[in-house]
């Protein structure tokens, strides 16, 4: 399965901030440390789980699932997620 429409949602999502607008340039497995702060994060958060019909609790809200594309990519899919389009709820 090939990640790169989940990572081209991830870019869309970031686009959307107000201060990423440059989320198109980064790479896939470039550290997000010092480009999300919490508040973006939480807006990343939450236009994820209205893309994808999920919800992401505060436990996973974590550097480890979202210091880079790539791990907010492997985290979706962990998630259930297997394409851009959005899922049906578990």
């Amino acid at each position: 399965m090939s990640l790169q429409p989940i990572k081209d949602q991830i870019r869309c999502e970031l686009a959307n901030l107000e201060d990423l607008t440059a989320a198109e340039s980064l790479a896939d497995d470039e550290a997000l440390e010092g480009v999300l702060d919490s508040i973006s994060m939480l807006e990343l958060v939450a236009g994820l789980e209205d893309h994808y019909s999920l919800r992401i609790g505060e436990n996973e809200m974590c550097w480890e699932n979202f210091s880079s594309i790539d791990n907010i990519a492997d985290f979706l899919v962990s998630k259930g997620v297997t394409g851009s389009s959005p899922k049906t709820p578990k």
